[in-house]
């Protein structure tokens, strides 16, 4: 790979972090919200929020992770006692996907 493609990649990076880094750090899940769930490759996030007493939320689903929701304030928890890697709910990544809060 040349300098240049380097270089183009790590701004893209840099680009892509500090907004995903201020969600992430920036989110904490509500009751009640719906919220984004990441799983790992091997898992379905969708069958992950159900096994958590949760359910998809949407007419269609994100490509990685799932739009799901629960009105039980410990649902959270037990999505990643189900095997969830990330649970999110800022409105701006919500937003992204569809969903207005």
């Amino acid at each position: 790979m040349d300098n240049g493609r380097i270089l183009l990649a790590l701004a893209l990076a840099a680009g892509l972090a500090g907004p995903v880094g201020i969600a992430v750090a920036g989110s904490e899940p509500g009751d009640g919200a719906p919220v984004f769930v990441l799983a790992g490759p091997w898992a379905d996030a969708s069958a992950v929020a159900v096994r958590a007493g949760g359910r998809p939320v949407g007419p269609r689903q994100p490509r990685a992770g799932a739009l799901v929701f629960s009105p039980d304030p410990d649902f959270v928890t037990r999505l990643k006692a189900e095997g969830a890697w990330l649970v999110l709910a800022d409105p701006r990544l919500l937003a992204l996907c569809g969903v207005r809060t």
